[in-house]
């Protein structure tokens, strides 16, 4: 490849890459995790997917509990003196 030809190759991503970038919504300024906050609100999959999480790891907790012999204590909050 010539340099003619890497510089025109050069160009031509870079003007592909303006069009890419005019395309995507500006976030400019926000941290990523409040882009993606909200992402999921009333979406009943995700609803589901997080109700099956939560079943399994309190499956797991029981299980860890009965094969220690252990029961579910509780924890008092710390007070300030």
């Amino acid at each position: 490849m010539t340099l003619l030809e890497m510089e025109q190759r050069i160009a031509r991503l870079e003007k592909e890459i303006e069009t890419i970038k005019a395309r995507l919504p500006d976030h400019r300024g926000l941290p990523w995790w409040q882009q993606t906050a909200g992402m999921f609100k009333g979406d009943k999959a995700f609803a589901e997917i997080v109700r099956l999480g939560r079943e399994i790891r309190e499956a797991d907790r029981s299980k860890t509990r009965k094969a220690n012999g252990k029961k579910r204590r509780r924890v008092e909050p710390k007070r300030s003196r």
